[in-house]
């Protein structure tokens, strides 16, 4: 797997509930020389719901992605570790702008995170 894909996962939401979902790979752990025989990824959650519109949510142009049926949002501070079985689908990549968006968001996501964390220490 590389980066920017989009899959489709099944996963358990906070209540319990099983769902199926759009997921970007931002990382498969297996190209880390530590973790060479692992089977998970580090993945952020993909969103149709364009009033689901945040700080860390970014934008992502069908023109520029056309695997997509419909615009979404890549909700950047919504990551999630997952296991390569919970894939059912691969739909395509991420064009090399909209990931680099995507990361940029993630980033902007983790610096802010570990400055109130800091914070409170």
């Amino acid at each position: 797997m590389q980066s920017g894909e989009v899959v489709i996962c099944d996963y358990v939401n906070f209540s319990g509930e099983t769902k199926r979902g759009l997921f970007i790979v931002l990382y498969d752990e297996q190209y880390d020389a530590t973790n060479n025989t692992t089977l998970n990824f580090i993945a952020i959650k993909i969103t149709t719901k364009l009033n689901m519109v945040g700080n860390y949510t970014v934008y992502l142009d069908v023109d520029e992605n056309p695997f997509f049926k419909a615009p979404c949002l890549a909700s950047c501070g919504k990551i999630h570790t997952m296991h390569k079985n919970q894939i059912k689908y691969h739909l395509g990549k991420l064009s090399s702008n909209s990931f680099k968006k995507v990361y940029i968001g993630v980033s902007k996501f983790l610096s802010e995170l570990n400055r109130q964390m800091i914070n409170n220490v």
